[in-house]
C-alpha cells in the first residue's frame, strides 16, 4: 500500500513486523532479501534423500547381485537410486558368506568410475571397522561413516 510516496513490504514470515521501504529501488532490493530469505529457509527446512538400495543388509536384490558378484548390475541400483533423487548412497556389505572388504573395495572403486553416481557423496556403513576403512580408504572426496557399533566390546 502507497502512502505518501513510501510502499510497505513485508520482508519477515510468520509473526515478523512488517517492514516499510521505499517505493522503486529500496522496493526492489526489499522484494529480493524477502527472496533471499525464503529461499535460506526453504534450505533449511529441506531433508537429506538417502539412498539405501545399496545396502546388502536391507536389499535382497542388492545381495543376490553382490552375491553373485554381479557388480554391473549392482552399479545400476546405485545409478537408479541417484536418478531418482538419492543425494547420498549408503553401501552396507556386512554378509557372513562374503569377503566384505574386499566387496566394499570393488564397489566403491567401480562408483568411483561413474562420473554419474559418483557426484553424490557415499555413506559407509558396517559393524566392522575393517570394512569401513575399506570404504574409506577408496572414496574419492568425503564421505559419511553411518555407524559403527562395537558389539565385541572394542
Amino acid at each position: 500500500m502507497a502512502v505518501g510516496g513510501w510502499r510497505e513490504c513485508r520482508l519477515g514470515w510468520g509473526d515478523a513486523s512488517p517492514q516499510v521501504a521505499r517505493s522503486g529501488e529500496a522496493a526492489v532490493r526489499a522484494r529480493n532479501t524477502a527472496a533471499a530469505l525464503a529461499s535460506r529457509s526453504t534450505r533449511r527446512a529441506s531433508f537429506i534423500n538417502i539412498g539405501e538400495r545399496t545396502n546388502i543388509t536391507g536389499s535382497a536384490r542388492f545381495r543376490r547381485l553382490i552375491l553373485n558378484s554381479d557388480f554391473d548390475a549392482a552399479l545400476d541400483v546405485a545409478r537408479q537410486q541417484v536418478e531418482a533423487g538419492a543425494q547420498i548412497i549408503d553401501i552396507n556389505m556386512d554378509e557372513a558368506m562374503l569377503d566384505s572388504e574386499a566387496a566394499m573395495r570393488r564397489f566403491v572403486n567401480l562408483i568411483a568410475a561413474e562420473p554419474d553416481i559418483a557426484r553424490v557423496p557415499l555413506m559407509i556403513d558396517s559393524s566392522k571397522w575393517s570394512v569401513i576403512e575399506a570404504g574409506l580408504q577408496c572414496t574419492q572426496g568425503k564421505a559419511i561413516v553411518n555407524s559403527i557399533s562395537l558389539k565385541e566390546g572394542e
